[in-house]
């Protein structure tokens, strides 16, 4: 089996997933798709800080909690059939980071509660974390690779330049289709940041 990895970019309730597998100088597109991370359509699961925040204080931190754990049972369900898929495929998947923002470290509930700045904060966290967690129920570490240090970190490791970096992702998208946009590349980039790692 060739060896893979796989690259998220994370949002508010969903993530997208791109699979790269082979050898770090000539990576293949294994799987894109897209990852719930919460109950679809269900506003006060996926933006689950804001709903406490209008709710009940007394009951914040069991809602918040709640939807943690459900976040968190969504993430190793899907990373599990994402490892299923991609083991039919011919590959296995032996490493993975997920994009971050800015990292922060944020107050106690109750005080995040009162930023709706913290809130939004705190709910890219939240899906950070669950997928970090599905790594770990899966045996898969996730490597965490700040956003704005993405393409850095691709010259420093892959030693391309961002012309030649740029127009790889772009040949890679092409062998699957759209969507083929800034997320997925980045998801793609992170995937082959943890391919390259993996060796």
């Amino acid at each position: 089996m060739a060896l893979a990895a796989v690259g998220f970019r994370p949002h508010t309730g969903w993530s997208v997933a791109v699979v790269l597998a082979g050898s770090p100088s000539s990576p293949r597109l294994v799987d894109r798709r897209r990852v719930e991370l919460a109950e679809a359509g269900d506003r006060s699961s996926v933006f689950v800080f804001h709903s406490a925040a209008q709710g009940d204080p007394r009951a914040a931190a069991a809602r918040v909690r709640a939807a943690t754990e459900e976040a968190e049972a969504h993430a190793i369900r899907a990373l599990a059939q994402l490892k299923a898929d991609v083991a039919i495929a011919g590959h296995q998947l032996v490493a993975g980071a997920v994009i971050v923002g800015s990292v922060r470290t944020l107050p106690p509930l109750a005080e995040l509660l009162k930023s709706h700045a913290l809130i939004h904060s705190a709910e890219g966290e939240l899906y950070r974390r669950v997928l970090a967690s599905a790594g770990d129920a899966q045996g898969l570490f996730l490597l965490t690779l700040p956003a704005r240090e993405l393409e850095e970190r691709a010259g420093q490791k892959l030693g391309l330049r961002p012309a030649l970096l740029a127009r790889q992702l772009s040949e890679l998208g092409k062998t699957i289709g759209p969507p083929w946009g800034r997320d997925q590349k980045d998801a793609a980039l992170a995937a082959w940041l943890a391919l390259a790692g993996s060796r």
